[in-house]
């Protein structure tokens, strides 16, 4: 009952437990999709921060609740707002405050998207290289499927279609439903198997190999 003990720790001023049921509260509601009540969970839980001192553990706290947020934001008011970008922006601060952390990867996946939905895709590529440069140097095949992800859609909109076709490749190789199925909560809002193949089948097509498409 994480709603109830977030009101009570709220009522009772104990804000390290507040912002972490009130953060638990929110990803309760963003598993089930009920996107306004995350975002006011999580637009409290930010709040709630701003009580505590500002170590380490809250700057990490931050973070996580931001990354929870992006795609919340996104699935209420779409990459282009000013409000998605200004979320992610603010966490690749904090992330900078950190040193190297592995939560800067899916602050910098969401605000790639951000420049890509706004038609900045030069910015957008130069942080796809970015996040295929941090997925290569720990070789972690899920962080590696969301580079190619970002960059097959980067390239595609670019109009580079063979290095498109060839993230296609290497993403759809990587992909299994199994382990990567609940990506979607967190990059993008959909399914990057099918993302994956969608945007090869256009591709092939535009290449001028329709059966292949097909």
């Amino acid at each position: 009952h994480v709603e109830r003990l977030a009101h009570h720790a709220v009522r009772g001023e104990a804000w390290e437990k507040a912002v972490v049921y009130i953060h638990q509260a929110g990803r309760k509601a963003a598993a089930r999709s009920a996107h306004q009540e995350a975002l006011a969970y999580f637009r409290q839980a930010v709040e709630a921060l701003g009580h505590l001192p500002e170590n380490r553990q809250a700057i990490e706290q931050a973070i996580n609740i931001r990354v929870d947020l992006g795609p919340v934001l996104v699935a209420i008011e779409g990459y282009s707002a000013s409000e998605v970008e200004e979320n992610y922006t603010q966490a690749r601060e904090l992330c900078k405050q950190l040193g190297e952390t592995p939560q800067l990867f899916p602050v910098l996946w969401g605000l790639a998207r951000v420049y890509d939905h706004r038609g900045k895709l030069n910015m957008g590529r130069e942080l796809g290289e970015q996040l295929l440069s941090l997925a290569q140097r720990v070789q972690d095949p899920a962080l590696l499927l969301e580079a190619h992800h970002e960059l097959w859609a980067n390239l595609f909109s670019l109009g580079e279609l063979t290095s498109a076709l060839t993230h296609t490749e290497r993403g759809i190789e990587l992909y299994n439903p199994q382990q990567h199925g609940q990506h979607a909560f967190l990059y993008g809002g959909h399914d990057h198997g099918v993302c994956g193949l969608r945007h090869r089948a256009m591709t092939l097509w535009l290449l001028g190999y329709p059966d292949q498409a097909l």
